[in-house]
């Protein structure tokens, strides 16, 4: 069929059952809300951008934000305000992340973080070492068991 030869009212019946069919329907409803909220997205980085702030969550599990300044604005530095569900009880010591070994209280070997030996110690048990010599200097032993030590 040639194009020239469909009137106004055949284009218009074939467009109406075209969109009337429901995956159809469901499709351009999918791209719709995806293109709308990719939308709102970006005009809300942008707002933020406009007012000079950033705001970054630095701990997944605890309420603490950071208003990040422009540069050459002046900052003054007070004591954050923590919000957390977990009581000062609960707390244990942690490695930070340049931390890569670890060792039992009452053992004489430290393994790396990922050993397995090294998942076997209870947490209340833990001694962190963030380097080789840091361990043997504390009268450990490096442990046969895992792997490049």
């Amino acid at each position: 069929m040639n194009l020239n030869s469909w009137s106004i009212q055949e284009i218009s019946k074939k467009l109406k059952r075209f969109i009337n069919d429901d995956a159809v329907f469901v499709s351009i409803l999918l791209v719709l809300v995806g293109f709308g909220s990719f939308i709102l997205g970006q005009q809300s980085v942008t707002r933020l951008e406009n007012v000079g702030t950033s705001k970054v969550s630095l701990l997944a599990n605890s309420a603490v934000i950071v208003d990040v300044p422009q540069v050459g604005e002046k900052v003054t530095v007070s004591q954050p305000q923590v919000i957390s569900d977990t009581k000062p009880s609960e707390l244990t010591s942690k490695p930070i992340s340049t931390t890569k070994y670890v060792a039992s209280k009452s053992g004489t070997k430290y393994h790396f973080l990922t050993c397995p030996g090294a998942k076997q110690i209870k947490e209340d048990n833990k001694i962190y070492f963030n380097s080789t010599a840091e361990a043997e200097s504390a009268g450990y032993t490096p442990a046969s068991n895992c792997p490049g030590l």
